[in-house]
């Protein structure tokens, strides 16, 4: 969590400068002005995600998972109903776009934390906060760091593809075909992903038994 926490304030940074950034790449002004707003309201989440991640990975190493997944289904339902108010109701656009992810992790994150605190799975592995929590970060970063960078070179890729739609002679549609064709590869890799955690979790556990 520290670690996270400690690598989402420089990113912050970036994102709040993210409107420059794009116009120094020979982005579209309009399209960069949107971008940055998104990006900027979206800048809790990325702390947000700083603990939802460590508590699902807390969770799945005890073998619990249907809480997981109905706590995901439940922020799922209301994400929609969020988008339709922010967006629609209150006129907020885009930004109301950035505001429902960010609310709808802070409820899968609040719904979690009261799983682990009202079912009390927390009894038997949790530790008091000490000085041994800054310790051994080296052999984390020895696994953290190219994990890291292996992800970001793979979906790096389709951001640096956007950044070439925004260079055409039509940036809007270019930009708005190659999200369209993102997210469709991101519903797609769920599924394998899904299956890839399920399985890593599973002989985790039975090796941990071992």
């Amino acid at each position: 969590v520290l670690l996270l926490l400690s690598t989402s304030s420089p990113i912050s940074f970036m994102w709040l400068n993210m409107r420059r950034i794009l116009l120094w790449c020979g982005q579209d002004q309009e399209i960069s002005s949107m971008a940055h707003t998104f990006i900027v309201f979206a800048i809790p989440d990325l702390f947000f995600l700083s603990l939802l991640h460590p508590l699902r990975i807390y969770l799945r190493t005890q073998s619990i998972t249907l809480p997981l997944t109905y706590c995901s289904a439940i922020s799922v339902l209301l994400h929609v109903p969020l988008n339709f108010l922010l967006v629609v109701y209150f006129r907020l656009g885009i930004a109301g776009v950035a505001i429902a992810m960010v609310w709808t992790n802070l409820n899968l994150f609040l719904l979690l934390c009261s799983f682990v605190y009202f079912s009390g799975v927390y009894k038997d592995s949790w530790v008091a906060p000490s000085m041994d929590c800054l310790r051994g970060w080296s052999s984390l970063l020895s696994l953290a760091v190219p994990t890291c960078v292996s992800v970001c070179l793979e979906w790096w890729w389709y951001e640096f593809m956007i950044i070439l739609c925004g260079l055409l002679v039509n940036p809007k549609a270019t930009i708005a075909s190659m999200g369209i064709l993102i997210q469709t590869t991101s519903l797609v890799y769920v599924f394998p992903s899904a299956l890839s955690l399920g399985v890593s979790t599973r002989v985790g556990n039975e090796l941990g038994a071992n």
